[in-house]
């Protein structure tokens, strides 16, 4: 388990110029903010010999992320806004994200009756899940609020499944085959709502 903390501080300066180069209007932002992510990981693995021509085996493993973030910035104008402008304004952001990673495979070993022949089947799952979010308020110095918010999700699932099979022929050749089926599915959603 791990947990972090990381405070951090902004300082930036945009200028908006005409045809001439000369500054039109700018804006300077000034910002905090504070960054906590936790996270846990855990494997594990065990082998089991059936006989003496036979094995499996299977490995686990998980891990879990989550940060939270806290930040404010003060946006000052100078010279004209930009059309629709609403001038000077502090935003707040609170942000989330969680993550979620597990992965499962299991195999057997085989070992056949001719020289160097062997037979392996192994199986791997694994998943990985994660959603981020953030809410935005925009307190403007003429007194008027604005809100926004940013959704996002995304879930990825893969399977893995494979046979192989080997063996000698004759004195100096020898013989494989196998085969090996994929599953892959991937979903993404991202949601956000506020002014245009």
């Amino acid at each position: 388990m791990r947990h972090d903390n990381r405070n951090s501080r902004v300082t930036s300066v945009l200028n908006r110029l005409d045809d001439n180069g000369d500054m039109v209007s700018g804006q300077t932002q000034t910002g905090t903010s504070l960054t906590t992510m936790d996270s846990v990981s855990a494997n594990g693995a065990v082998s089991y010999n059936i006989s003496d021509i036979d094995s499996v085996g299977a490995q686990l493993s998980y891990a879990r992320r989550e940060f939270d973030a806290d930040g404010a910035s003060r946006y000052a104008l100078t010279g004209a806004p930009p059309s629709g402008g609403l001038g000077d304004y502090t935003r707040t952001t609170d942000s989330r994200g969680p993550r979620e990673d597990k992965t499962v495979d299991l195999n057997w070993n085989h070992t056949g009756d001719q020289p160097g022949e062997t037979l392996k089947a192994d199986l791997r799952v694994s998943s990985s899940n994660g959603k981020s979010g953030s809410n935005n308020v925009n307190l403007y110095d003429g007194g008027e609020t604005t809100y926004d918010t940013k959704l996002s999700s995304s879930r990825a699932t893969d399977g893995d499944f494979s046979v192989d099979y080997t063996r000698n022929v004759g004195a100096s050749g020898y013989l494989t085959a196998g085969t090996d089926i994929r599953y892959d599915a991937n979903h993404f959603l991202n949601v956000a709502t506020g002014p245009d």
